[in-house]
Protein backbone atom coordinates (compact mmCIF):
# COMPACT_ATOMS: atom_id res chain seq x y z
CA UNK A 1 0.00 0.00 0.00
CA UNK A 2 1.42 3.38 -0.96
CA UNK A 3 0.32 6.68 0.55
CA UNK A 4 2.50 8.84 -1.69
CA UNK A 5 0.45 10.90 -4.06
CA UNK A 6 1.64 11.06 -7.66
CA UNK A 7 1.45 13.80 -10.25
CA UNK A 8 -1.27 13.72 -12.90
CA UNK A 9 -0.38 11.10 -15.47
CA UNK A 10 -0.74 13.59 -18.33
CA UNK A 11 2.58 15.21 -17.33
CA UNK A 12 4.66 12.08 -16.88
CA UNK A 13 6.44 9.76 -19.26
CA UNK A 14 5.06 6.52 -17.87
CA UNK A 15 1.73 4.80 -17.53
CA UNK A 16 -0.73 6.94 -15.61
CA UNK A 17 -2.41 6.35 -12.25
CA UNK A 18 -5.59 4.27 -11.94
CA UNK A 19 -8.95 6.00 -11.85
CA UNK A 20 -12.34 4.48 -11.12
CA UNK A 21 -14.82 4.28 -13.96
CA UNK A 22 -17.90 2.21 -14.61
CA UNK A 23 -17.49 -1.02 -16.55
CA UNK A 24 -19.73 0.29 -19.30
CA UNK A 25 -17.62 3.44 -19.74
CA UNK A 26 -14.42 1.39 -19.86
CA UNK A 27 -15.75 -0.95 -22.51
CA UNK A 28 -16.80 1.99 -24.69
CA UNK A 29 -13.39 3.63 -24.18
CA UNK A 30 -11.65 0.37 -25.05
CA UNK A 31 -13.61 -0.02 -28.29
CA UNK A 32 -12.87 3.57 -29.33
CA UNK A 33 -9.17 3.20 -28.60
CA UNK A 34 -9.11 -0.13 -30.43
CA UNK A 35 -10.65 1.39 -33.53
CA UNK A 36 -8.19 4.29 -33.50
CA UNK A 37 -5.26 1.93 -32.99
CA UNK A 38 -6.25 -0.12 -36.01
CA UNK A 39 -6.38 3.01 -38.12
CA UNK A 40 -3.08 4.28 -36.75
CA UNK A 41 -0.90 1.32 -37.61
CA UNK A 42 -2.05 0.64 -41.17
CA UNK A 43 0.98 1.44 -43.38
CA UNK A 44 0.52 3.82 -46.27
CA UNK A 45 -0.29 2.13 -49.56
CA UNK A 46 1.88 4.44 -51.63
CA UNK A 47 5.36 5.10 -50.27
CA UNK A 48 7.11 8.39 -50.92
CA UNK A 49 10.76 8.74 -51.88
CA UNK A 50 13.16 8.34 -48.96
CA UNK A 51 13.34 5.79 -46.17
CA UNK A 52 10.17 3.85 -45.36
CA UNK A 53 9.57 0.82 -43.19
CA UNK A 54 8.85 -0.23 -39.65
CA UNK A 55 10.32 -0.81 -36.17
CA UNK A 56 8.96 -2.89 -33.29
CA UNK A 57 9.95 -3.15 -29.62
CA UNK A 58 8.68 -5.74 -27.15
CA UNK A 59 8.97 -4.36 -23.60
CA UNK A 60 8.91 -6.90 -20.75
CA UNK A 61 8.58 -5.71 -17.12
CA UNK A 62 9.03 -8.41 -14.45
CA UNK A 63 8.88 -8.03 -10.67
CA UNK A 64 7.77 -9.81 -7.49
CA UNK A 65 4.24 -10.95 -8.28
CA UNK A 66 4.17 -8.60 -11.26
CA UNK A 67 4.33 -8.88 -15.05
CA UNK A 68 3.59 -6.58 -17.98
CA UNK A 69 4.34 -7.09 -21.67
CA UNK A 70 3.66 -4.34 -24.21
CA UNK A 71 4.61 -4.30 -27.89
CA UNK A 72 5.19 -0.98 -29.67
CA UNK A 73 5.15 -0.76 -33.49
CA UNK A 74 6.07 2.24 -35.65
CA UNK A 75 5.54 2.71 -39.38
CA UNK A 76 7.62 5.34 -41.24
CA UNK A 77 6.85 6.73 -44.67
CA UNK A 78 9.22 8.86 -46.80
CA UNK A 79 11.83 10.14 -44.31
CA UNK A 80 14.53 12.00 -46.29
CA UNK A 81 16.15 14.51 -43.89
CA UNK A 82 15.86 16.36 -40.59
CA UNK A 83 14.10 19.55 -41.71
CA UNK A 84 10.34 19.86 -41.55
CA UNK A 85 10.09 19.67 -45.33
CA UNK A 86 12.12 16.46 -45.55
CA UNK A 87 10.74 14.60 -42.54
CA UNK A 88 8.49 11.63 -43.14
CA UNK A 89 5.11 10.79 -41.65
CA UNK A 90 4.26 7.70 -39.64
CA UNK A 91 2.18 6.02 -36.96
CA UNK A 92 2.56 4.24 -33.61
CA UNK A 93 0.62 1.41 -31.98
CA UNK A 94 0.95 -0.39 -28.63
CA UNK A 95 -0.76 -3.60 -27.52
CA UNK A 96 -0.11 -5.45 -24.28
CA UNK A 97 -1.36 -6.76 -20.97
CA UNK A 98 -0.26 -7.07 -17.35
CA UNK A 99 -1.14 -8.55 -13.99
CA UNK A 100 -0.30 -8.14 -10.32
CA UNK A 101 -0.68 -10.57 -7.42
CA UNK A 102 0.80 -9.63 -4.05
CA UNK A 103 0.20 -10.46 -0.41
CA UNK A 104 -1.29 -13.47 1.34
CA UNK A 105 -4.99 -14.13 0.55
CA UNK A 106 -5.40 -15.67 3.99
CA UNK A 107 -4.56 -12.24 5.44
CA UNK A 108 -4.45 -9.29 3.00
CA UNK A 109 -3.71 -9.53 -0.72
CA UNK A 110 -4.27 -7.57 -3.91
CA UNK A 111 -4.78 -8.79 -7.45
CA UNK A 112 -5.08 -6.79 -10.64
CA UNK A 113 -5.13 -7.38 -14.39
CA UNK A 114 -5.28 -5.00 -17.33
CA UNK A 115 -5.18 -4.80 -21.13
CA UNK A 116 -3.31 -2.16 -23.16
CA UNK A 117 -4.56 -0.93 -26.54
CA UNK A 118 -3.39 2.47 -27.73
CA UNK A 119 -1.60 4.39 -30.42
CA UNK A 120 -1.57 7.45 -32.62
CA UNK A 121 -4.55 8.71 -34.60
CA UNK A 122 -4.69 10.39 -38.02
CA UNK A 123 -4.67 13.72 -36.15
CA UNK A 124 -1.48 12.91 -34.22
CA UNK A 125 1.74 14.76 -35.02
CA UNK A 126 3.96 11.77 -35.92
CA UNK A 127 7.21 12.65 -37.71
CA UNK A 128 10.44 10.80 -38.49
CA UNK A 129 13.66 12.12 -40.01
CA UNK A 130 17.07 11.05 -41.28
CA UNK A 131 20.33 12.44 -39.85
CA UNK A 132 23.98 11.82 -40.73
CA UNK A 133 25.78 10.26 -37.77
CA UNK A 134 29.15 9.46 -39.42
CA UNK A 135 30.76 9.45 -42.82
CA UNK A 136 28.49 7.39 -45.05
CA UNK A 137 26.21 6.50 -42.11
CA UNK A 138 22.68 7.73 -41.44
CA UNK A 139 20.17 7.15 -38.64
CA UNK A 140 16.39 7.18 -38.74
CA UNK A 141 15.04 8.97 -35.69
CA UNK A 142 11.79 10.07 -34.11
CA UNK A 143 11.17 13.82 -34.46
CA UNK A 144 7.90 14.11 -32.54
CA UNK A 145 7.25 14.45 -28.81
CA UNK A 146 6.42 11.34 -26.82
CA UNK A 147 2.91 10.17 -27.67
CA UNK A 148 0.34 8.83 -25.22
CA UNK A 149 -3.21 7.50 -25.18
CA UNK A 150 -5.52 8.22 -22.25
CA UNK A 151 -7.85 5.40 -21.24
CA UNK A 152 -5.77 2.84 -23.13
CA UNK A 153 -5.14 0.79 -19.97
CA UNK A 154 -8.37 -1.01 -18.98
CA UNK A 155 -8.76 -3.57 -16.22
CA UNK A 156 -9.63 -4.18 -12.58
CA UNK A 157 -8.07 -4.36 -9.13
CA UNK A 158 -9.35 -6.56 -6.32
CA UNK A 159 -8.52 -6.98 -2.63
CA UNK A 160 -8.68 -10.33 -0.83
CA UNK A 161 -8.91 -10.21 2.96
CA UNK A 162 -9.00 -13.40 5.03
CA UNK A 163 -9.62 -15.43 1.84
CA UNK A 164 -12.68 -13.28 1.11
CA UNK A 165 -12.49 -11.53 -2.30
CA UNK A 166 -13.85 -7.99 -2.29
CA UNK A 167 -15.79 -6.51 -5.21
CA UNK A 168 -13.37 -5.73 -8.08
CA UNK A 169 -12.86 -2.06 -8.96
CA UNK A 170 -12.41 -1.02 -12.57
CA UNK A 171 -9.26 0.91 -13.46
CA UNK A 172 -8.23 3.08 -16.40
CA UNK A 173 -4.88 4.66 -17.21
CA UNK A 174 -2.68 6.24 -19.84
CA UNK A 175 -0.16 4.37 -21.99
CA UNK A 176 2.95 6.11 -23.30
CA UNK A 177 5.10 5.58 -26.37
CA UNK A 178 8.32 3.60 -25.81
CA UNK A 179 11.61 5.06 -27.00
CA UNK A 180 12.23 4.56 -30.71
CA UNK A 181 15.17 2.14 -31.22
CA UNK A 182 18.57 3.13 -32.60
CA UNK A 183 18.21 2.55 -36.37
CA UNK A 184 21.44 3.17 -38.27
CA UNK A 185 22.98 2.05 -41.57
CA UNK A 186 24.68 2.94 -44.84
CA UNK A 187 23.54 6.19 -46.46
CA UNK A 188 23.92 4.70 -49.94
CA UNK A 189 22.43 1.29 -49.20
CA UNK A 190 18.96 0.16 -50.12
CA UNK A 191 18.07 -1.51 -46.81
CA UNK A 192 18.61 -0.89 -43.09
CA UNK A 193 17.65 -3.83 -40.87
CA UNK A 194 18.69 -5.06 -37.45
CA UNK A 195 17.80 -6.10 -33.90
CA UNK A 196 18.73 -5.05 -30.36
CA UNK A 197 18.13 -6.18 -26.80
CA UNK A 198 18.56 -3.80 -23.86
CA UNK A 199 18.07 -3.85 -20.08
CA UNK A 200 16.75 -0.64 -18.52
CA UNK A 201 17.60 -0.53 -14.79
CA UNK A 202 16.03 1.90 -12.37
CA UNK A 203 13.14 3.23 -14.45
CA UNK A 204 9.42 3.21 -13.79
CA UNK A 205 7.47 1.97 -16.78
CA UNK A 206 4.81 -0.62 -16.09
CA UNK A 207 1.31 0.16 -14.88
CA UNK A 208 1.16 -0.42 -11.09
CA UNK A 209 4.81 -1.51 -11.40
CA UNK A 210 6.10 -3.49 -8.42
CA UNK A 211 9.20 -2.37 -6.55
CA UNK A 212 12.34 -4.18 -7.69
CA UNK A 213 11.08 -4.85 -11.21
CA UNK A 214 13.44 -5.34 -14.15
CA UNK A 215 12.69 -4.02 -17.64
CA UNK A 216 14.06 -5.39 -20.90
CA UNK A 217 13.28 -4.39 -24.47
CA UNK A 218 13.83 -6.45 -27.61
CA UNK A 219 13.59 -4.49 -30.86
CA UNK A 220 13.73 -5.24 -34.59
CA UNK A 221 13.43 -3.01 -37.66
CA UNK A 222 13.51 -3.03 -41.44
CA UNK A 223 13.63 0.02 -43.73
CA UNK A 224 14.01 0.47 -47.47
CA UNK A 225 15.40 3.44 -49.43
CA UNK A 226 12.66 4.36 -51.89
CA UNK A 227 10.48 1.36 -51.08
CA UNK A 228 8.68 -0.15 -48.09
CA UNK A 229 9.67 -3.66 -46.91
CA UNK A 230 6.99 -6.16 -45.97
CA UNK A 231 5.34 -5.20 -42.65
CA UNK A 232 5.83 -7.29 -39.49
CA UNK A 233 3.15 -9.77 -38.39
CA UNK A 234 -0.02 -8.05 -37.22
CA UNK A 235 -0.78 -8.07 -33.48
CA UNK A 236 -4.38 -8.58 -32.37
CA UNK A 237 -5.87 -6.13 -29.91
CA UNK A 238 -5.89 -7.32 -26.30
CA UNK A 239 -9.42 -7.88 -24.84
CA UNK A 240 -10.06 -6.33 -21.41
CA UNK A 241 -9.73 -8.86 -18.57
CA UNK A 242 -12.91 -10.27 -17.07
CA UNK A 243 -13.21 -9.51 -13.32
CA UNK A 244 -15.57 -12.47 -12.90
CA UNK A 245 -12.64 -14.81 -13.51
CA UNK A 246 -10.52 -13.21 -10.80
CA UNK A 247 -11.96 -15.14 -7.87
CA UNK A 248 -9.18 -17.13 -6.14
CA UNK A 249 -9.78 -20.83 -5.54
CA UNK A 250 -11.25 -21.51 -2.09
CA UNK A 251 -8.78 -22.56 0.55
CA UNK A 252 -9.19 -26.05 1.98
CA UNK A 253 -10.93 -26.11 5.37
CA UNK A 254 -8.51 -26.14 8.30
CA UNK A 255 -8.23 -29.33 10.33
CA UNK A 256 -10.33 -29.49 13.49
CA UNK A 257 -8.58 -27.85 16.40
CA UNK A 258 -9.20 -26.17 19.71
CA UNK A 259 -10.32 -22.53 19.64
CA UNK A 260 -7.26 -20.25 19.66
CA UNK A 261 -6.28 -18.87 23.03
CA UNK A 262 -6.88 -15.20 23.75
CA UNK A 263 -3.54 -13.51 22.87
CA UNK A 264 -4.09 -10.95 25.63
CA UNK A 265 -4.79 -13.68 28.22
CA UNK A 266 -6.36 -11.79 31.16
CA UNK A 267 -7.37 -8.19 30.26
CA UNK A 268 -6.21 -5.38 32.53
CA UNK A 269 -9.25 -4.12 34.45
CA UNK A 270 -9.93 -1.19 36.72
CA UNK A 271 -7.06 0.93 35.43
CA UNK A 272 -7.74 4.58 34.64
CA UNK A 273 -4.54 5.10 32.69
CA UNK A 274 -3.52 4.06 29.23
CA UNK A 275 -1.23 1.05 29.41
CA UNK A 276 0.33 -1.38 26.95
CA UNK A 277 1.05 -4.70 28.62
CA UNK A 278 1.86 -6.83 25.59
CA UNK A 279 2.12 -7.14 21.83
CA UNK A 280 1.38 -10.44 20.03
CA UNK A 281 3.43 -11.45 18.12
CA UNK A 282 6.51 -9.48 19.13
CA UNK A 283 8.26 -10.25 15.82
CA UNK A 284 6.25 -9.84 12.61
CA UNK A 285 6.34 -9.09 8.88
CA UNK A 286 4.28 -6.86 6.61
CA UNK A 287 0.81 -8.40 6.27
CA UNK A 288 0.80 -10.10 9.70
CA UNK A 289 -2.11 -9.44 12.06
CA UNK A 290 -0.93 -7.75 15.29
CA UNK A 291 -2.68 -7.47 18.67
CA UNK A 292 -1.74 -4.72 21.16
CA UNK A 293 -2.98 -5.60 24.68
CA UNK A 294 -3.55 -3.15 27.54
CA UNK A 295 -6.11 -0.84 29.11
CA UNK A 296 -7.86 2.39 28.08
CA UNK A 297 -6.50 1.93 24.55
CA UNK A 298 -9.55 3.71 23.14
CA UNK A 299 -7.77 6.93 24.16
CA UNK A 300 -4.97 6.26 21.68
CA UNK A 301 -4.77 8.79 18.84
CA UNK A 302 -4.36 6.53 15.83
CA UNK A 303 -4.78 9.15 13.10
CA UNK A 304 -2.41 11.95 14.02
CA UNK A 305 0.24 11.83 11.30
CA UNK A 306 0.40 12.70 7.65
CA UNK A 307 1.79 11.02 4.56
CA UNK A 308 2.34 13.00 1.37
CA UNK A 309 4.78 13.01 -1.49
CA UNK A 310 7.71 15.13 -0.31
CA UNK A 311 8.51 16.07 -3.90
CA UNK A 312 5.29 18.10 -4.11
CA UNK A 313 5.74 20.89 -1.51
CA UNK A 314 2.81 22.86 -2.96
CA UNK A 315 0.32 20.14 -2.04
CA UNK A 316 -2.29 21.91 0.08
CA UNK A 317 -4.14 19.05 1.76
CA UNK A 318 -2.05 16.13 3.08
CA UNK A 319 -3.49 12.64 3.37
CA UNK A 320 -4.13 11.39 6.90
CA UNK A 321 -3.19 7.84 7.68
CA UNK A 322 -2.95 5.50 10.64
CA UNK A 323 0.41 4.63 12.19
CA UNK A 324 2.01 3.12 15.26
CA UNK A 325 5.53 4.11 16.27
CA UNK A 326 8.40 1.63 16.49
CA UNK A 327 11.36 3.55 17.84
CA UNK A 328 11.97 6.50 15.51
CA UNK A 329 10.04 5.06 12.55
CA UNK A 330 6.36 4.64 11.83
CA UNK A 331 4.54 1.45 10.89
CA UNK A 332 1.37 1.76 8.83
CA UNK A 333 -1.67 0.23 10.55
CA UNK A 334 -4.09 -1.39 8.10
CA UNK A 335 -7.71 -1.98 9.21
CA UNK A 336 -7.16 -1.11 12.91
CA UNK A 337 -9.94 -2.22 15.29
CA UNK A 338 -10.19 -1.11 18.95
CA UNK A 339 -12.23 -3.33 21.25
CA UNK A 340 -15.23 -1.82 23.05
CA UNK A 341 -13.56 -2.41 26.40
CA UNK A 342 -10.43 -0.66 25.18
CA UNK A 343 -8.28 -3.61 26.21
CA UNK A 344 -6.80 -4.32 22.75
CA UNK A 345 -6.10 -2.92 19.30
CA UNK A 346 -5.89 -5.36 16.38
CA UNK A 347 -4.38 -4.28 13.04
CA UNK A 348 -2.50 -5.58 10.00
CA UNK A 349 1.16 -4.55 9.74
CA UNK A 350 1.88 -2.40 6.69
CA UNK A 351 4.97 -0.71 5.30
CA UNK A 352 7.66 1.05 7.30
CA UNK A 353 7.78 4.87 6.98
CA UNK A 354 10.10 7.63 8.18
CA UNK A 355 9.88 11.39 8.56
CA UNK A 356 11.01 13.53 5.65
CA UNK A 357 13.24 16.57 6.18
CA UNK A 358 11.97 18.32 3.04
CA UNK A 359 8.94 19.99 4.64
CA UNK A 360 8.70 22.37 7.59
CA UNK A 361 4.97 23.12 7.31
CA UNK A 362 3.65 19.78 8.55
CA UNK A 363 4.75 16.24 9.26
CA UNK A 364 5.65 14.30 6.14
CA UNK A 365 6.03 10.52 6.16
CA UNK A 366 7.61 8.75 3.20
CA UNK A 367 8.25 5.02 2.70
CA UNK A 368 11.68 3.77 3.70
CA UNK A 369 13.34 3.29 0.30
CA UNK A 370 15.66 0.49 1.40
CA UNK A 371 14.08 -1.12 4.49
CA UNK A 372 16.46 -2.92 6.85
CA UNK A 373 16.08 -6.64 7.24
CA UNK A 374 15.06 -6.03 10.87
CA UNK A 375 13.90 -2.91 12.64
CA UNK A 376 13.48 -3.08 16.41
CA UNK A 377 12.23 -0.60 19.01
CA UNK A 378 9.58 0.11 21.61
CA UNK A 379 6.04 0.15 20.26
CA UNK A 380 4.39 3.42 21.32
CA UNK A 381 0.98 5.03 20.80
CA UNK A 382 0.18 8.73 20.94
CA UNK A 383 -2.67 9.85 23.19
CA UNK A 384 -5.61 11.90 22.02
CA UNK A 385 -5.36 15.66 22.47
CA UNK A 386 -1.76 15.62 23.74
CA UNK A 387 1.77 14.98 22.58
CA UNK A 388 2.19 12.27 25.21
CA UNK A 389 2.93 8.70 24.22
CA UNK A 390 2.43 5.42 26.02
CA UNK A 391 5.26 2.93 25.58
CA UNK A 392 4.95 -0.79 25.14
CA UNK A 393 7.43 -3.65 24.87
CA UNK A 394 10.20 -3.90 22.30
CA UNK A 395 9.06 -5.39 18.98
CA UNK A 396 10.80 -6.40 15.74
CA UNK A 397 9.61 -5.57 12.22
CA UNK A 398 11.05 -7.89 9.57
CA UNK A 399 11.41 -7.13 5.87
CA UNK A 400 9.97 -9.62 3.40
Amino acid sequence: MNLVRTADDSSTSHLGAASVKSTKQLLVTSMVVSALALLAVRPASAQAAGWSGWARCEVNTQGPGYEQKDTHTWFVNGARGSTTATQGTGSWQVVGKGNLSQGNPAQTAMRAAWAINGGSTPASDVRFGVVTVATGQVAIRRFHSQLGTQGAVVGYVQQIISNSPRTPTTISGTVWEWQFPTVQGSATGQTIAGTSSTTHPGIGWGYMQASGSTITSTCSWQFGNGYAPSPPPAIALEPPPDPSGSQPPPSPPPPPSQPPADPCQVPVRGSGTVRIVGVVPRSFREGDRITVCGSQLSRAALEDQYAVDASIPSLSSPNTATFVLIGQRSLMMLDPVISRRGDRIVFTAGRLYERSELSTDYDVLVPVEQPPQRWAGELTLRLQGTTDVVAGPKVVWNAR
